[in-house]
């Protein structure tokens, strides 16, 4: 079910200068579920190289087109859930329902950008805290949820 697992470093996929392996355990059982390929310095050395050089690409690359592509990244995420959910039960352990709705969080997180919404994408709350740290600190908090029918 675990999928072979490869570094992906300036468009290309491989399993790293060392073609070495690490495996990967299920905390609840301590099973070996797969192997995912071991990153050395050289491999380091060479995604951050691609990784500056695609940041000159992002950063010539317009909002909308941005925009084109993330939403299009988060459609992928979003239509692959089920297995994404899977994986991180058996990596992390984690109970796959939980899996699922922490996914769909993220995935769906999204929306705030939307150039639809009120104020170019992000609505006043009237704190002044939206995109600074206390509203990361606050999204992060736990909250209680509640649903009610009336």
């Amino acid at each position: 079910m675990y999928p072979k697992v490869s570094l992906f470093i300036d468009g290309e996929w491989g399993d790293g200068t060392q073609r070495r392996r690490e495996p990967v355990l299920n905390p609840a059982t301590e099973e070996v579920v797969g192997h995912v390929a071991y990153a050395d310095q050289t491999d380091l050395d060479r995604a951050l190289a691609a990784a500056e050089a695609g940041f000159g690409v992002w950063r010539r690359t317009s909002a909308q087109e941005r925009y084109v592509i993330l939403r299009k990244a988060a459609a992928i995420l979003r239509e692959r859930q089920e297995v994404i959910a899977k994986l991180l039960t058996l990596e992390q352990g984690k109970p796959l329902a939980e899996a699922i709705e922490t996914g769909m969080i993220s995935i769906n997180h999204h929306g705030l950008a939307l150039p639809e919404l009120h104020f170019g994408g992000v609505k006043d709350s009237g704190y002044g805290t939206e995109g600074g740290s206390e509203a990361i600190e606050a999204y992060l908090s736990p909250k209680l949820i509640t649903q009610m029918q009336l």
